[in-house]
């Protein structure tokens, strides 16, 4: 053993390089590529049940950055946003010109139907009653900020009638695959592109191995 380590460390002497150097030409390569990984990508952590059964509370998803290069978004893409300082994953089902008309249960978009369900406005209503008597607790002002604009949306008249808007060239309108449980655009409107993190682009799931999100 001690011979196979004296021979390997002449060879590197009559090569310029010590055990040193190599350990630290090593080490710069790996911390290199971990920023060069962190400005471009992130790993994010799934918070909620808004996206099943496509993505579960717990689920990990790889997500390119948005705001270095250039990402063309589409229809149907996974992104990550900020909504009211909070990170929020969601569906896009409205790009920039779209009309969108929609109320709580069902969404259209240029006129076809994209997305139709039930109401569940017990769980908000819940929330809202949870942040109103306890919000220096458990919720944090972002997740306050969000459920309050969807109680005003809730108590802007019949919950039946829609609405319809024509997005913005930086205009983008998502949901979560949860429709029925979902806080999504149909409370908080259309998002701008500045709010969004990036794309997702794999996803992990306990016990798999990663793999392409596909909605």
């Amino acid at each position: 053993m001690w011979g196979g380590v004296i021979i390997m460390n002449y060879e590197l002497k009559n090569k310029g390089l010590t055990i040193v150097d190599i350990i630290s030409w090593v080490a710069g390569l790996l911390v290199g590529g971990w920023l060069l990984f962190a400005l471009f990508f992130n790993i994010y952590n799934v918070p909620s049940s808004s996206m099943e059964p496509l993505l579960e509370v717990g689920d990990k998803v790889l997500v390119r950055k948005v705001r270095f290069g250039e990402l063309v978004l589409q229809r149907n893409d996974i992104i990550v946003f900020q909504e009211a300082n909070q990170n929020l994953i969601k569906k896009i089902v409205g790009l920039p010109g779209d009309e969108v008309k929609y109320n709580l249960t069902h969404v259209f978009v240029n006129g076809v139907l994209v997305v139709q369900g039930a109401k569940k406005v017990q769980a908000i209503a819940h929330q809202e009653l949870k942040a109103e008597n306890d919000i220096n607790s458990e919720l944090n002002t972002a997740e306050y900020e969000v459920i309050l604009k969807a109680k005003r949306f809730l108590l802007e008249g019949d919950r039946d009638t829609f609405q319809t808007v024509t997005l913005q060239s930086n205009e983008y309108f998502v949901l979560g695959e949860n429709f029925s449980d979902s806080t999504d655009s149909r409370f908080f409107g259309a998002i701008q592109d500045s709010d969004i993190i990036g794309k997702a682009l794999l996803v992990h799931k306990q016990g798999a191995n990663w793999k392409l999100l596909t909605p």
